[in-house]
């Protein structure tokens, strides 16, 4: 049976569906031949931030790619929406390979999930819509999330790594997200429904 690894954040890990069952991950394991192995942790980024609270540095997804099953047949990465909501570490260049930059950190993420899976068992998801994309003012960046995006999908180019792109279908904040920015049972169904139309293709089930 085919095994779905899956890294994120809090939209990964579950948040805000009803109950665990109705958020994307196990939904997909429920229609598709495969097992699901969920690598979502609320708060994570894609970059290294400066700690707060507590020294998080090795939860951020740049520096856990090791945590991921190797023996996983796929791996589907939905990331990137935190980095933009604190908007705390510089954008960086295309040319960085540092982790405390975006662009440096999306780079060696890449770089790292390649070495470990291969570019043939890898899919970005490009953030999920919110309700405001705007700069954020508490941000060092004055970037939009869809700066964001527009990164992530020029790197994942970079390393022929291909991307899904959902937000047309989550177009509708009220009907598809609890809060605006977390997807409600029906934004997760969304979510699933668009990850197994790309795996169905991919491994012709």
């Amino acid at each position: 049976m085919l095994k779905i690894s899956f890294l994120g954040d809090s939209i990964t890990e579950g948040g805000i569906a009803s109950f665990y069952n109705r958020s994307f991950v196990p939904l997909v394991e429920k229609d598709l031949p495969c097992v699901a192995y969920n690598f979502g942790i609320s708060g994570t980024k894609i970059a290294r931030h400066k700690p707060t609270s507590e020294d998080r540095s090795a939860l951020e997804m740049v520096n856990r790619v090791d945590k991921i099953y190797k023996d996983s047949d796929f791996v589907v990465i939905l990331a990137g929406v935190n980095d933009y909501w604190l908007s705390q570490v510089p954008l960086g260049k295309t040319t960085d390979k540092r982790d405390d930059t975006f662009t440096g950190a999306v780079n060696l993420l890449c770089e790292r999930l390649l070495k470990r899976f291969g570019k043939d068992k890898l899919v970005f998801i490009l953030p999920l819509p919110k309700m405001d994309e705007g700069p954020l003012r508490s941000g060092i960046t004055h970037a939009t999330l869809e700066d964001y995006r527009k990164i992530i999908k020029n790197r994942c180019d970079f390393y022929h790594i291909p991307t899904i792109n959902m937000n047309k279908d989550l177009a509708d904040i009220k009907l598809n997200f609890a809060d605006g920015a977390h997807p409600n049972d029906h934004g997760h169904r969304v979510v699933a429904d668009n990850i197994i139309k790309y795996l169905k293709k991919r491994f012709k089930f």
